[in-house]
């Protein structure tokens, strides 16, 4: 006789099988989609006709193709090298016996907080006007002109941008793993006589290996996926020298009347970025204060700032100040005037764009947390259970690996025959594609909060939705800050999916509005750096608020997870 389903059960499965069909409608669906539209030669529009493998063999012939993977592959390498390298050596002096630390490490966190945009348009000018001077002044050739112009050095210039902004998360999720390390085993390790250089190689190292492998995976895969880098700082150029793979799915296929041939691009370009990833995963498995090193620490926070306060200073100055050298950069104002953030403010319709940008992103922090925490609850206590709930923890979280490029083009057809092609749409989006970490993070939380309380509120009687919000959920409190500040950055600076979902609509959110500064106003970094400042505001001050919570909700999430 088959056993009756508990009400545990059934409030499970109620809860589940709404999220799988979110999932499977925004996420594999056009997945799916994209694989059909790479055997047709579909321009976008119109009627089209299959035409077999002829895509997939034109991608092997095709030099600009072969050009932007050999970008992506050079870019991504050298990023997720240096990038892991710096984060895990900051880790290691931010977790040390320095004076100052909390202060440190959300000095160090800044970078994550911009918006690529924002952060590509600061360097553009670094490279443009500062760095020329520098190579003029000490007679460096390849300084001497902007590195942005040269189809040799370009790239570097992309990927100084791309490292600047992403040690910040890799280093806080280092500093996670140095947490969970005991100080026995360093102790143990001093008593057999192992110096600093030693207790880190044959200590330090191996247990932090979790964390390494998560890091390697993670930004391999941001840095294969870059875009907004590209398209604040070089659009692809000069001459296609740096452009990516998404960047390029996004100009041919959109625009290019490439549909068919890019869709089986993105195809390609997600079959490559999970055989890397599993690749990865597969190999890797009190005292008294260092001053030397806190003082190091506080001069590498120049390297935050020196960009922040360049944008500060450039704002609140006039164009007629502005000169081609460091002192027109780097000089204090004749006069603190507001005109440029007015000025930035009209060309912008900054109060309309800042209403699109609070509006999604507040409803999807929102629902995020209700959603996705009972989603990595039900499923993270399933999986004890049953075989089932790990299927579709798996399914789930198999979605980190799939890049928004092979999902952007049927996406775009998709949402717009549902009347989606809207904030209402962007906000759906954005829970989808945060589901997979977010679920990830719960679900992995849940092993910090004791079965023996669910079980007690079970025998006084408590349902299981009863058991949920009344104790599980005040519980994860931590991974809530965690979520809303992860998710509430990638929402507010994120440039891709408003451009290409509600392009047109009239409904621009801060990113959107930003890219007027690179058309009608190419060469006003005034107006330009008033209107970034003006956006960072809200989000600094949301981040502040959150901050404290980021280690926690990492290293008691994703590792345990």
């Amino acid at each position: 006789m088959k056993k009756k389903m508990s009400n545990r059960d059934k409030t499970f499965w109620a809860v589940v099988i709404p999220v799988v069909v979110l999932f499977f409608a925004f996420n594999t669906l056009p997945m799916i989609k994209g694989v059909i539209y790479s055997f047709t030669n579909y321009k976008g529009y119109g009627s089209y006709d299959y035409v077999g493998l002829r895509n997939y063999t034109d991608l092997f012939t095709d030099a600009r193709v072969g050009k932007s993977y050999l970008f992506t592959f050079k870019y991504a390498i050298a990023g997720t090298v240096l990038v892991n390298v710096l984060s895990l050596v900051m880790a290691v002096a931010l977790n040390s016996n320095i004076r100052g630390k909390s202060a440190l490490r959300g000095v160090y966190f800044v970078p994550n907080i911009l918006g690529g945009l924002v952060i590509g348009y600061i360097f553009s000018f670094i490279f443009t006007y500062i760095l020329p001077v520098v190579g003029n002044t000490f007679n460096i050739g390849f300084l001497q002109n902007s590195i942005l112009a040269s189809e040799k050095y370009a790239w570097i210039g992309v990927l100084i941008v791309g490292v600047w902004q992403a040690v910040a998360m890799n280093t806080i999720i280092y500093i996670s793993g140095l947490q969970t390390v005991p100080e026995d085993v360093y102790e143990a390790s001093m008593l057999d006589g192992a110096g600093k250089w030693k207790q880190f190689w044959k200590v330090t190292f191996p247990l932090v290996m979790p964390f390494v492998t998560i890091n390697l995976v993670l930004s391999t895969k941001n840095f294969l996926m870059v875009f907004d880098q590209i398209m604040s700082l070089t659009k692809g150029g000069p001459a296609q020298s740096t452009e990516s793979i998404s960047y390029l799915i996004y100009r041919n296929g959109m625009d290019g009347g490439q549909f068919g041939f890019q869709s089986a691009n993105a195809v390609i370009f997600f079959v490559v970025i999970v055989a890397i990833s599993l690749f990865q995963m597969g190999v890797m498995k009190k005292q008294k204060s260092n001053w030397v090193l806190t003082i190091v620490l506080i001069l590498g926070t120049l390297t935050v700032f020196f960009p922040l306060y360049m944008a500060v200073i450039i704002a609140f100055k006039k164009p007629s100040e502005m000169t081609n050298d460091v002192a027109g950069a780097l000089s204090f104002p004749s006069k603190w005037s507001f005109s440029n953030f007015t000025e930035a403010m009209k060309v912008t319709d900054f109060w309309h764009s800042l209403g699109n940008s609070l509006l999604i992103t507040i409803v999807t922090i929102v629902l995020a947390i209700l959603i996705h925490s009972i989603a990595g609850y039900v499923i993270g206590r399933g999986m004890a259970r049953k075989k089932s709930f790990r299927f579709i923890y798996l399914y789930i979280v198999s979605g980190m690996f799939v890049p928004f490029s092979i999902l952007m083009m049927p996406l775009v057809k998709q949402t717009a025959q549902m009347g989606l092609g809207n904030r209402a749409g962007v906000i759906i989006l954005y829970l989808v594609f945060y589901m997979p970490m977010n679920v990830l993070l719960y679900s992995g939380y849940l092993k910090n909060i004791p079965m023996a309380l669910e079980e007690a509120a079970d025998i006084d009687g408590a349902s299981t939705w009863t058991t949920y919000w009344r104790v599980v959920f005040p519980m994860m409190k931590p991974m809530h800050a965690t979520v809303a500040i992860l998710t509430a950055l990638g929402t507010w600076n994120d440039v891709m999916t408003p451009l290409v979902i509600m392009s047109g609509t009239g409904q621009n959110t801060l990113p959107l509005a930003q890219l007027n500064f690179q058309t009608q106003f190419g060469t006003n970094y005034n107006l330009a750096f008033a209107s970034y400042i003006l956006a960072l505001i809200p989000i600094l001050i949301f981040y502040i608020i959150c901050q404290k919570q980021i280690l926690n909700g990492v290293a008691n999430g994703a590792i345990k997870g």
